[in-house]
């Protein structure tokens, strides 16, 4: 199945909108760059879109775009209930991210949110910073509307 997903996007082209970027009309990313993250703090990935459909995640990507000295990665969750913002993924340590372009992805692990529904907002919660001089993320929700 990765396989066969991995070879599908190479052939699907990518479309952008103001809501995120729609790859060949089924997965939909949805990103946000230059969060902070030694700060514990919860920071919006982005908004679904509000056409009236439910947007359904499959993975997370989270992406060291600036480190320096990170001893200890950070620690954060993904999700849209307020204030904890764990409900597509729980707190997960983002272990072996400790240098730049380094990345992780995370399968949302919870059965309690089937999808998110149209114009609701996605966070990224760094539940613990990370002991670093700098450690700057990215953050990516891929996933399709119906």
């Amino acid at each position: 199945m990765k396989r066969l997903l991995a070879v599908s996007l190479v052939f699907m082209a990518s479309v952008a909108s103001a809501d995120g970027v729609h790859i060949g009309g089924y997965l939909s990313k949805i990103s946000v760059s230059g969060v902070n993250g030694k700060t514990q703090a919860a920071t919006l990935i982005g908004t679904t879109e509000n056409q009236g459909r439910r947007f359904y995640p499959l993975f997370i990507m989270v992406e060291v775009t600036a480190a320096n000295t990170i001893a200890v990665a950070a620690t954060a969750s993904v999700g849209t209930n307020a204030s904890s913002y764990n409900n597509v993924l729980t707190a997960s340590a983002l272990t072996g991210l400790t240098s730049a372009n380094a990345s992780l992805a995370f399968v949302p692990t919870l059965t309690a949110i089937a999808s998110v529904s149209p114009g609701t907002g996605i966070f990224l919660n760094v539940t613990t910073g990370a002991t670093a001089t700098t450690c700057t993320l990215k953050a990516s929700v891929l996933g399709y509307y119906e």
